[in-house]
């Protein structure tokens, strides 16, 4: 009985053996030399300069997009602009209106 397990123990270790000499370490080699290439891609994208036109390019958007508005999300600087000096505006009338009546109050009271 020894001697069959021995034998069994024996022949399952040469099973393991070859199976990790045929099938696991070349798919674990294959396996590191793929993510081996996909950082080197990404660290190449990641070194990747921009040059002074691209910059020129973003800049110009960028000054395109803050006039003239995003869609769904800003205004133009127009509307922007004509809504800010209504409310100065409507603040000034308001304060003109509290004036005349802090006078009146004066003047009717006689402080």
């Amino acid at each position: 009985m020894t001697k069959n397990v021995v034998s069994f123990s024996k022949q399952k270790y040469d099973e393991a053996k070859k199976y990790t000499n045929d099938v696991a370490v070349p798919k674990i080699k294959e396996t590191a030399m793929s993510t081996k290439e996909t950082v080197s891609n990404s660290v190449s994208k990641v070194k990747m300069t921009i040059t002074e036109e691209q910059i020129q390019e973003i800049l110009n958007t960028l000054y395109i997009k803050s006039v003239d508005g995003i869609p769904k999300v800003s205004l133009p600087i127009d509307d922007l602009v004509e809504d800010y000096l209504s409310k100065i505006m409507m603040l000034k009338k308001q304060l003109n209106h509290l004036l005349i009546i802090q006078l009146l109050n004066v003047v009717l009271l006689d402080f």
